[in-house]
């Protein structure tokens, strides 16, 4: 199995990958979430100007614009989101932090974030929680949707 490596809030994680099964069974929990949406965001990003296409009077009224469209697209990801199961939402969750090690005291070593399905550090919030969850979810779910080969 391959390993990532990534930071996230200045700290070193690796990942390793899920065996296939894993992946496939967290995959279809998380697709309503992946594509409620993914189409119209793919669309969206592709349509923004390059930064050197701006004009300083320009930029912000698109960056306004953007965020409006933005945030329409993103509302029926959110809707999916919440609408998993607790259930679903602890499975594709749990699945992904127990693949995942911490960097101790820069350099002296790995040690898993996950434990019996609890989590071993409280620096670790919600937040962070869902940003090492997605990047886990890059690495292992890349060849079934565009949400990104390169997990950092």
């Amino acid at each position: 199995m391959s390993e990532i490596e990534f930071e996230v809030a200045g700290r070193k994680f690796r990942a390793a990958s899920m065996a296939p099964l894993k992946a496939f069974n967290v995959g279809r929990r998380v697709t309503p979430v992946l594509t409620g949406g993914l189409k119209e965001l793919i669309a969206l990003v592709a349509a923004l100007p390059a930064p050197e296409q701006e004009t300083a009077a320009g930029s912000e009224t698109a960056r306004a614009l953007d965020l409006d469209a933005l945030a329409e697209v993103l509302a029926p990801m959110a809707d999916a989101l919440a609408g998993l199961s607790d259930a679903d939402a602890e499975y594709v969750i749990g699945g992904c932090l127990a693949q995942v090690k911490v960097e101790i005291e820069q350099g002296k070593g790995w040690a898993p974030i996950q434990a019996g399905g609890q989590l071993m550090y409280d620096w670790i919030t919600p937040a962070l929680m869902l940003q090492i969850t997605w990047k886990v979810l890059a690495q292992n779910l890349s060849g079934f949707f565009p949400i990104g080969a390169r997990a950092s």
